[in-house]
């Protein structure tokens, strides 16, 4: 019984529980919550692809809708600022949670695929001009104050624009809590440093990873983050690499 009212007490903060920053967890709403995610995002772009270096700026939002208590739906596009600004494309996902098992009131482990389509609703420079799937698939495991994720996420670019090669994404991440040593009845928020590790290959040949150190402050119904994104190894000449990034963000659960 201690342990259902603790996991219960709790729940909001599992809902996006020890989510990282740049790639997707294990994790959703319940039933007819919403999770709302923006982030802002800065990115300094090396020379590459026969263009030169620039600054990127974005702003960049996502809303994820409870649909049952294993299937969430959503949705996310992003404002970018540089030579030339303008939306994104929309990109419309589902998540379907297929693995669950609860070691404890927090320890879990939980596995989701995910699937979804990216529509040319984007400004010209910023958009495939195409609907374009990806479907992969994410795993999370929380054992005490810890926390892993590890993603891969396949993108099939069909058409042109100024990025229409298909993508491999792979991401993997571990979180620690630094305060509280141990969840309480009454704990209200968490603290935990964040170090991801995210990856892309394009189809052409490119190859960029990247590490992310962190922190997220994680209350009940709202998060804040940071983190600087750094490259560990860069094969890239079809495009710009990134040289540098930062991002700050704030979640939101209703």
């Amino acid at each position: 019984m201690k342990r259902f009212i603790l996991f219960a007490l709790l729940a909001p903060l599992l809902a996006g529980g020890q989510e990282p920053i740049y790639m997707p967890a294990a994790t959703q709403p319940a039933v007819g919550l919403g999770y709302l995610r923006t982030q802002l995002i800065y990115r300094e772009l090396g020379r590459g692809g026969g263009l030169p270096a620039e600054d990127e700026w974005k702003l960049w939002a996502r809303y994820t809708q409870g649909i049952r208590y294993n299937v969430s739906l959503s949705a996310e596009t992003a404002y970018v600022d540089r030579d030339e600004n303008g939306l994104e494309d929309l990109r419309i996902s589902a998540k379907w949670r297929v693995l669950q098992n609860d070691l404890g009131p927090v320890n879990t482990v939980r596995g989701s695929l995910i699937g979804g389509v990216e529509l040319p609703t984007g400004s010209d420079e910023n958009s495939t001009d195409s609907a374009d799937p990806f479907f992969g698939g994410v795993i999370t495991g929380i054992v005490g104050r810890h926390g892993m994720n590890a993603s891969a996420i396949w993108q099939i670019n069909t058409g042109g624009g100024p990025d229409s090669d298909d993508e491999f994404s792979y991401d993997a991440s571990w979180l620690y809590r630094l305060a509280p040593t141990r969840w309480k009845p009454d704990t209200k928020a968490s603290f935990y440093t964040v170090l991801e590790f995210n990856g892309r290959v394009w189809e052409g040949g490119d190859h960029e990873l990247l590490v992310a150190p962190g922190l997220l402050y994680e209350a009940r119904r709202w998060a804040a983050e940071i983190a600087i994104h750094l490259p560990l190894f860069e094969e890239v000449d079809g495009r710009r690499p990134e040289d540098f990034g930062a991002v700050a963000g704030v979640r939101y659960l209703f």
